[in-house]
């Protein structure tokens, strides 16, 4: 936990990272902090970590993170919100298939809503297969079968 405050970013990544694997809620609400990380190395494994530890805490600064300027950081923040299978992160997530500009981006919000398991994403997925992205099409494909 000191780590997480230390000068170089290296520390501070790798207290995030080891934090995840301790399985212990004490380790959301620093997590969480890690979001606003000013380092984005620090910020995605701190989103990563968060969806793997699964607290519901965590969903609407995940929710917060999907502006975040790092696309790395935005990705896992949505896989993380997949993961969390909260319906706080549907519109979130449907507004990132809608409106983001990368198809990589696109991508990644079309593989989330497929792990949120909430069947509501079915007709925004299925408006995600007329993309204009092979790869944002294929993937909403596989989520709907998710679904």
């Amino acid at each position: 936990m000191q780590a997480l405050s230390d000068s170089h970013p290296e520390v501070r990544y790798s207290a995030v990272r080891a934090l995840r694997f301790f399985q212990d809620e004490r380790s959301v609400v620093p997590l969480i902090n890690a979001l606003k990380d000013t380092h984005p190395d620090v910020r995605w494994v701190a989103a990563e970590s968060l969806g793997e530890l699964g607290d519901p805490r965590a969903v609407t600064p995940l929710i917060d993170t999907l502006a975040d300027g790092h696309s790395l950081v935005r990705a896992r923040a949505a896989d993380a919100l997949g993961l969390l299978h909260d319906p706080r992160a549907l519109e979130p997530l449907v507004r990132m298939l809608r409106e983001e500009k990368s198809a990589s981006m696109r991508y990644v919000a079309a593989r989330a809503l497929g792990a949120l398991g909430d069947r509501r994403a079915s007709m925004p997925l299925r408006e995600a297969l007329n993309d204009g992205a092979s790869d944002v099409r294929a993937r909403a494909k596989q989520s709907l079968r998710e679904l």
